[in-house]
C-alpha cells in the first residue's frame, strides 16, 4: 500500500480526512497526520510518505513553504495534493511549480478526493514499474560487468577484444592508467574501499578469490586500502599500464605478484623488476646518509622518492627484509657508536648530531639497539681503551 501523510491545522477537517474514507480499499494507508507545515516536514523525514495531502494556509509554516522544503529532500517520488478554502490563482501557480498533482477546494467531497487518489495511484504504479525496470537493467549490467572481469581473470581476453567489451558494457576506456589486483579474502563480505578513493570495477571470481581493475590510481591507494581493511587478505598487484590492450598482461602480472604472498607477506607488487626496486632502496639509503642528522621520518623519504608511505615501506621491506624504520634506527645508532669511539663528543652532542631532539628519545633508541644506555656504552668503550693502553 502507498503511504499518505495528512497535514491540516483544523482538527475537525483533519479528523474527517483520516476517518471518513476507506483508504485501504483503494491501495492506501494513513501513515501519520500533522497540524502544521513544520510538523509535516518532520513527519515526512520520519515516514517518507508516497502522498501528502495538505492545507495551504496554516500557522507556524504554511503548506506551500512545507512543500518547498520537502521538495529539496524528495527525489520526485512523493505526490502532493493541495487543499484550500480559496480559489486563488497565485496559490495554484505556486503549487504547480512545486509539482502538485491536484488542487481541491474546501469543503472536501470524499468522492472527489478518491478520484484524485486513484489517479495518483496509477501514476505511482507506473513510477514503480519504471524503477523496477531500471533496477533490473542495472542489475543485469552489474552482472555483465562482473562476468567481464571474471573472463579476464580466468580465461584472459586479448588485444582489440578488450575495447569491444568496454564498448558493449558502456565502460569508458578513456583513462591515463590502470592496474589489476588479484586477492583472496576470507569472509562472506570483505570490506572494499570507498569508490571516492578511485574508479574501479571488480567481482568475486570464485570462493574467496576476487579480481579488480583500478583506473587512474598512480599511488596504489585502492590496493593499500584493501589490505588495510582486510587484515587476512593476500593481494597481488600488477604493474601500472596505459594501453587497454595490455589488460590481460596486467591480470597475469597480478596473478604472478600474488604468488609472492608468503612467509607473512600479505601484499605483493609487480610494479617494478628487482633492479628497479633495488635502485629505489639505494636512493632511500642515500637520502638517509645525507639527512640522518635531521628529524626525518619514513614519510619524508617516501615523499622525496615520489611514493606513498605505505607503498614505500612495502618496497623497502621486500628488497631488504627489514623495515625502513629499523634501517634508519640502525644507521643512526652506528653513527652514534662511531662518534663515541672517537672520545671527542659528549652524549648530548651525539644526540643532536644524529637527528634526535632530546636526550630521552636518543637514550631509549640507543638502549633498544644496543641493550645499554649511551652512558654505560661509552663507559664500556673508555674502560676497554684504558685496558689496551
Amino acid at each position: 500500500m502507498y503511504k499518505i501523510l495528512i497535514v491540516e491545522d483544523e482538527p475537525l477537517v483533519r479528523e474527517s480526512l483520516v476517518t471518513t474514507i476507506d483508504y485501504s480499499s483503494i491501495g492506501f494507508c494513513i501513515i501519520d497526520n500533522a497540524d502544521n507545515g513544520l510538523n509535516g516536514v518532520k513527519s515526512y523525514i520520519k515516514y517518507k510518505p508516497d502522498v501528502i495531502i495538505t492545507d495551504i494556509r496554516m500557522d507556524i509554516c504554511d503548506g506551500l513553504k512545507m512543500l518547498e522544503e520537502i521538495s529539496k529532500l524528495d527525489d520526485g517520488h512523493c505526490q502532493f495534493i493541495i487543499l484550500s478554502a480559496y480559489n486563488n490563482f497565485e496559490y495554484m501557480k505556486s503549487s504547480i511549480a512545486l509539482g502538485v498533482v491536484d488542487y481541491l477546494l474546501k469543503p472536501i467531497k470524499n468522492d472527489e478526493l478518491i478520484r484524485i487518489l486513484l489517479k495518483v495511484k496509477s501514476r505511482l504504479d507506473k513510477m514503480q514499474k519504471e524503477r523496477m525496470a531500471v533496477a533490473e537493467v542495472n542489475d543485469k549490467l552489474s552482472r555483465l560487468k562482473e562476468d567481464f572481469i571474471r573472463t579476464f581473470f580466468i580465461n584472459g581476453v586479448h588485444g582489440r577484444e578488450s575495447n569491444k567489451l568496454f564498448d558493449v558494457l558502456g565502460l569508458d576506456p578513456q583513462f591515463d592508467s590502470f592496474y589489476s589486483v588479484y586477492a583472496t579474502m576470507s569472509g562472506s563480505k570483505p570490506a572494499l574501499p570507498d569508490s571516492n578513493i578511485c574508479n574501479y570495477i571488480g567481482c568475486n571470481i570464485e570462493n574467496d578469490s576476487y579480481g579488480f581493475i583500478i583506473f587512474n590510481d598512480e599511488k596504489y591507494s585502492f590496493a593499500l586500502k584493501l589490505a588495510e581493511q582486510n587484515g587476512n587478505a593476500k593481494i597481488g598487484v600488477s604493474n601500472i599500464f596505459s594501453d587497454i590492450s595490455d589488460l590481460s598482461v596486467s591480470v597475469e602480472n597480478a596473478h604472478r605478484a600474488y604468488q609472492n604472498c608468503k612467509n607473512g607477506v600479505n601484499v605483493s607488487f609487480g610494479i617494478q623488476n628487482d633492479t628497479h626496486i633495488y635502485s629505489i632502496v639505494a636512493q632511500a639509503k642515500q637520502f638517509v646518509k645525507e639527512n640522518y642528522s635531521k628529524s626525518i621520518s619514513t614519510k619524508d623519504v617516501a615523499d622525496a622518492l615520489g611514493f606513498s608511505e605505505s607503498h614505500f615501506m612495502l618496497l623497502f621491506k621486500k628488497a631488504t627484509g627489514t623495515s625502513f624504520s629499523s634501517y634508519l634506527l640502525s644507521y643512526r645508532m652506528e653513527v652514534a657508536i662511531m662518534m663515541m669511539k672517537t672520545q671527542r663528543y659528549r652524549i648530548y652532542e651525539i644526540c643532536n648530531s644524529i637527528g634526535y631532539k632530546d636526550i630521552k628519545s636518543f637514550r631509549n633508541a640507543f638502549k633498544k639497539y644496543t641493550g645499554m644506555s649511551p652512558v654505560d656504552y661509552k663507559n664500556k668503550l673508555d674502560k676497554r681503551k684504558d685496558e689496551i693502553t
